[in-house]
């Protein structure tokens, strides 16, 4: 195979579908360890300060304390199943009550939910199915996030 070749660069601002620059704090609530910790070491390469909640009524607590605080949240990741907690939908309906225009991220190991397949009629701004990878999450936050 064979590919034309060019002498042109993309611009260093540009974002890639594998890339993604941001800064602030981004919550995430996953009730796996493992999700979480990869997620939060994904977004921290990303450039975010990451704050790790099992269910999401730490994750609006924190919010509330944040928005009380004057500080900015660039955004969160809600798992929509929190086996014994509030989950993802409940938390994404607090959040929604307190701020309407922060990004919300749905996720969830099942593809036929319909929070996963309609994210927008639920209160979220994007959800994306797990596991993922880096290059993903940097495309969805590339679409959906300033």
């Amino acid at each position: 195979m064979y590919l034309p070749a060019t002498h042109e660069t993309a611009p260093e601002n540009a974002q890639t579908p594998d890339r993604h620059k941001g800064t602030g704090i981004f919550i995430i609530v996953d009730d796996e360890d493992v999700m979480r910790d990869m997620t939060g070491e994904m977004l921290e390469k990303f450039g975010y300060t990451v704050i790790r909640e099992v269910e999401c009524h730490g994750a609006v607590e924190c919010f509330r304390n944040l928005v009380d605080d004057g500080r900015d949240c660039a955004g969160m990741i809600f798992d929509l199943t929190i086996p014994g907690g509030m989950g993802g939908l409940e938390g994404g309906r607090e959040i929604r009550k307190i701020d309407r225009a922060i990004p919300v991220f749905a996720t969830r190991g099942y593809t036929d939910d319909p929070v996963m397949v309609e994210p927008e009629k639920y209160g979220f701004t994007a959800s994306i199915s797990k596991p993922f990878v880096k290059s993903e999450l940097a495309a969805m936050f590339n679409t959906h996030m300033p």
